[in-house]
C-alpha cells in the first residue's frame, strides 16, 4: 500500500472530539485509509489516558466522547453504551443530554441488529 499524505494528518487530529469526514469519489481508497489509520492506533493507551483524565476532571465531556469513539472502532459497543450512559451523570445541559439520549437510542438500536 503506498504511504499517504491524509494518513499521517488524519492519525494526528484522530481522537480530538470532533468528526473526521472523509469524502472522494467511489473506488479511490476511503474505508482503505481510514482502516489503516485505525489499525495503528494505541487504544489501550488512548483509554488509560483518557480514564485517567475522566477520574481527574468528570465533568469534562469531550473524554468521554473519546472513550466512546474508541469503543466503538474497537467493535465494543455495550462498553460503548457504558461510557455513554456514564457521561450523561455529568451534564445538566438539556441540548447535551438530548444529544447523549439520542446517541444511546441509536446505539441501542445498532446493539439490536447486531448483538456482539
Amino acid at each position: 500500500m503506498y504511504s499517504r499524505t491524509l494518513e499521517s494528518i488524519i492519525s494526528k487530529k484522530i481522537n480530538r472530539g470532533k468528526a473526521i469526514i472523509v469524502v472522494g469519489a467511489r473506488q479511490v481508497g476511503k474505508t482503505t485509509l481510514i482502516q489503516k489509520v485505525l489499525e495503528n492506533k494505541d487504544y489501550s493507551k488512548a483509554l488509560k489516558w483518557y480514564r485517567t483524565a475522566i477520574s481527574a476532571q468528570p465533568s469534562v465531556l469531550e473524554n468521554y466522547v473519546n472513550v466512546v469513539n474508541i469503543y466503538i472502532a474497537q467493535n465494543n459497543l455495550n462498553k460503548a453504551m457504558s461510557a455513554l450512559k456514564q457521561m450523561k451523570k455529568h451534564t445538566t445541559d438539556p441540548k447535551i443530554l438530548k444529544e447523549i439520549d439520542d446517541n444511546i437510542k441509536n446505539l441501542g438500536s445498532i446493539m439490536k441488529k447486531d448483538p456482539r
